[in-house]
C-alpha cells in the first residue's frame, strides 16, 4: 500500500510469470511483423503471369 494524499492506495505489481508472458507476446508479435514484411517483399518480387487459355 502507498499513501496518496490523505488516503492509502494498493499498488500491485505483476509477478515474473506475467512479465515472462508479456515478453513472449512481444517477441511473437515482432516475429509476425517480420514474416508479414518478408511475405510482402516476396509478393512484390514475384512476376505476374498472364493466364492464357489453352487452344482446343
Amino acid at each position: 500500500t502507498q499513501r496518496q494524499g490523505a488516503t492509502f492506495v494498493e499498488n500491485w505489481t505483476d509477478g515474473t510469470a506475467f512479465t515472462d508472458i508479456t515478453r513472449q507476446q512481444e517477441m511473437l508479435q515482432r516475429a509476425r511483423e517480420e514474416l508479414e514484411r518478408e511475405r510482402r517483399n516476396l509478393l512484390r518480387r514475384r512476376p505476374i503471369y498472364e493466364v492464357k487459355e489453352k487452344p482446343i
